[in-house]
């Protein structure tokens, strides 16, 4: 969340709050891996209009300690809430949540992003990387795995129930 102070406007507190957890995560995969930590970000104005961003996070760890204090150092706004959500239908809830309130955009700073491996669990991987292009293939998940995974990527899905329909919309 934006520690609000003179001199700054909602645009720039966002851009600023969006370079700060930009580089958090470089600083996070130089020290753990590449791509070890994988996001959703879906930025928010507070009642006050002034920006904080929801994060949907998959690490092995995040430490709340170390995020604050590093946003605390890079922008002065040492705010920092984690939560743990356990299971999909979780993670689900919570994004559907802010991405489903009214869009408030900052400047002309995205809706919401996400790493490209956030949607693709790596117990996938290793059966997508084995598929060739343009074949069909039956898809091991559930079905409403799938649908979520559809909602998430912007398209639109009629109805959740086993054979729910997705119809090919493309993504805001």
């Amino acid at each position: 969340t934006w520690k609000v102070r003179p001199g700054w406007t909602p645009d720039e507190a966002a851009r600023a709050l969006s370079r700060a957890w930009a580089k958090f995560v470089a600083l996070y995969n130089r020290q753990h891996g590449a791509r070890s930590l994988q996001y959703y970000v879906v930025p928010e104005a507070t009642k006050k209009g002034w920006p904080h961003l929801h994060l949907a996070v998959r690490a092995e760890w995040v430490s709340h300690h170390a995020l604050s204090e590093f946003m605390e150092a890079e922008i002065g706004s040492p705010i920092v809430r984690l939560i743990a959500l356990d299971g999909i239908h979780r993670v689900a809830a919570y994004l559907a949540k802010y991405l489903g309130k009214g869009p408030h955009q900052f400047g002309t700073m995205k809706r919401y992003w996400r790493t490209l491996g956030y949607l693709l669990p790596a117990f996938f991987e290793d059966r997508v990387s084995r598929r060739r292009a343009g074949e069909w293939h039956s898809d091991p998940r559930h079905w409403q795995e799938i649908a979520w995974d559809a909602a998430l990527r912007g398209f639109s899905v009629d109805r959740l129930a086993p054979g729910a329909f997705i119809h090919a919309r493309a993504p805001p």
